[in-house]
């Protein structure tokens, strides 16, 4: 019984140099958290806070419009025979064409005068022509050539898009200040003054009523035609010269087009009280001038009419889920203080949470 008594508070020892440590956590000032938190329990979304201002525009370039003005196509050639008269007086005739180069004055000279050396051309449209065989009977046994020069001259629509700059024709790319050229044959003139390079002169290509709004970045808008379908990124560049003038004392602000760098806005506000004015500009005449103005203006329409569609598509959609995530968040709170667990549930808490060590 002694031994066993001894080996007892042996055992007794050794536990007690092996105590488990135990930390206690200072609880005094806990704080209620609840059972549940939410971040953003007034969620909204984000707000479309871009101002606009109505306003009547007009846009002006300096660079020319495309310029159509008459070219003339000149072509000479000569018609040949060659008759052979045999013992018997049987005929032989061999036709020949050589095409004969024309230089830029008797194109003009043709063109001028409507004949071609000296014989009269017969007109026909917008071409003129002389287009005649040789006649000649032949000698018995001779071998004689007869020949004669026949004449073309046709007016046809030149085009240059960019003044003073090369221009494509049915010839090929002529130099602007050439006023002549010459391919296989033929050759093409105009009057050179029409394509010479002359000082910037401001022109109007449209004009009518539409919206300013702002964008997020400094200094720079969007101007927004709804009638017309139009849109144009604007920003806001140094101050210019009310058209037609060119040089001034005083200046008034303008528009950059962001793209077109040849194209330049200015603008009036709109009173709202003021019908007389909005109705007025309305009324302007739509200038077609340069299409392609409007076809770029109008592209860009769809582009952020497609864009603006897809914000509010997305804002519409975040405005659905905030309104889900506060209704689940009253309807959890009220569920709460009837049953925690019930409210638990309906958010998807965990049954059982493991504490971790020394956590109160």
């Amino acid at each position: 019984m002694f031994v066993l008594r001894m080996l007892l508070l042996l055992g007794l020892y050794t536990l007690g140099l092996n105590a488990l440590e135990v930390t206690v956590c200072d609880c005094e000032q806990a704080s209620q958290k609840g059972i549940l938190k939410f971040s953003d329990e007034d969620c909204q979304p984000e707000k479309n806070e871009n101002r606009t201002n109505k306003v009547n525009y007009s846009v002006y370039t300096e660079k020319r419009e495309e310029l159509k003005f008459p070219g003339y196509i000149c072509a000479r050639w000569k018609q040949i025979k060659h008759i052979t008269t045999s013992f018997f007086g049987q005929k032989v005739v061999v036709p020949d064409k050589i095409a004969l180069e024309t230089s830029p004055l008797e194109c003009l000279t043709m063109y001028e005068s409507r004949r071609c050396n000296e014989q009269p051309m017969t007109i026909n449209d917008n071409k003129f022509f002389y287009d005649q065989e040789p006649v000649e009977d032949g000698w018995w046994l001779e071998t004689v050539t007869v020949e004669t020069i026949n004449c073309a001259v046709e007016k046809i629509q030149l085009y240059e898009e960019t003044e003073g700059e090369s221009f494509s024709t049915p010839l090929g790319i002529a130099p602007a200040t050439a006023g002549s050229i010459s391919h296989n044959h033929l050759t093409l003139i105009w009057d050179k003054t029409f394509t010479v390079k002359s000082e910037p002169k401001a022109r109007l290509v449209e004009s009518g009523v539409a919206i300013i709004i702002t964008t997020g970045t400094p200094n720079k808008f969007r101007m927004h035609d709804e009638e017309k379908e139009l849109e144009f990124h604007i920003q806001i560049t140094n101050k210019r010269c009310l058209p037609p003038l060119t040089t001034c004392d005083v200046k008034a602000d303008a528009f950059d087009v962001i793209g077109q760098p040849k194209l330049y806005i200015f603008t009036t506000p709109i009173i709202p009280k003021n019908t007389s004015l909005e109705e007025g500009s309305r009324k302007r005449p739509v200038l077609k001038e340069d299409a392609s103005i409007d076809v770029v203006a109008n592209f860009q329409y769809l582009r952020d009419q497609l864009l603006d569609n897809e914000n509010d598509l997305t804002r519409e959609i975040e405005n659905l889920q905030c309104e889900k995530r506060k209704a689940t968040h009253e309807r959890v709170v009220s569920t709460a203080q009837f049953n925690g667990w019930l409210a638990a549930s309906m958010v998807n808490l965990p049954k059982c949470t493991k504490r971790s060590e020394k956590q109160c």
